[in-house]
């Protein structure tokens, strides 16, 4: 493999606080190009999502992944089987029961290496580790707002099943609405 191209590995727990810099990266990026927006794309807050005690639990459970180049962070993303009830809720296309997918969650980017291909692989290995696990399809949402993410997911292969509110929302609060994707995998 060249400098350029993404190793993509589990996260030990030694290398957590890189994972933390590289979500408020994210972040600080995210909130600069929202340009004073209330919201960034993401709908992504420092310190408060994606945080620490998620990225702490993803790897204790061996779902959080990194994608590395060169020696530095690239990326994370984490890839496991769990769906908020939200899920069942949509007419997937697969028509796959829920212990049928992966699902990728808090998938990002460090600025420094966008637009590199670092999102499409890691979505790639999504992809094969579902086909490993024997795994008919991989499941996400994003923020309606975040247009960049849910254009790479079509690119990706990725179909629309449904736009709607998670419940990701304080009670009180205005639902925010998501979009989610599916990808059927086959073995090849």
């Amino acid at each position: 493999m060249t400098d350029a191209e993404p190793v993509i590995r589990l996260v030990e727990p030694p290398e957590l606080d890189e994972v933390a810099a590289l979500y408020d990266g994210v972040v600080e990026a995210l909130d600069l190009a929202a340009g004073g927006e209330a919201e960034n794309a993401a709908w992504w807050e420092r310190g408060s999502y994606p945080s620490v005690r998620e990225a702490e639990a993803d790897c204790a459970a061996g779902t959080l992944y990194v994608a590395v180049i060169g020696g530095a962070f690239a990326g994370a993303v984490t890839i496991n089987g769990d769906m908020i009830a939200a899920y069942d809720e949509v007419a997937w296309r697969s028509g796959a029961r829920r212990d049928e997918c992966v699902t990728v969650h808090r998938l990002c980017v460090s600025p420094r290496f966008q637009r590199r291909g670092v999102a499409r692989a890691m979505l790639g290995f999504a992809e094969d580790l579902a086909k490993t696990s024997g795994k008919r399809a991989v499941r996400l949402d994003t923020f309606v707002k975040n247009e960049a993410a849910a254009s790479l997911y079509k690119s990706c292969g990725y179909a629309l099943a449904a736009e709607r509110a998670l419940g990701y929302d304080e009670p009180e609060a205005e639902p925010h609405r998501f979009y989610l994707f599916e990808k059927e995998v086959a073995d090849d």
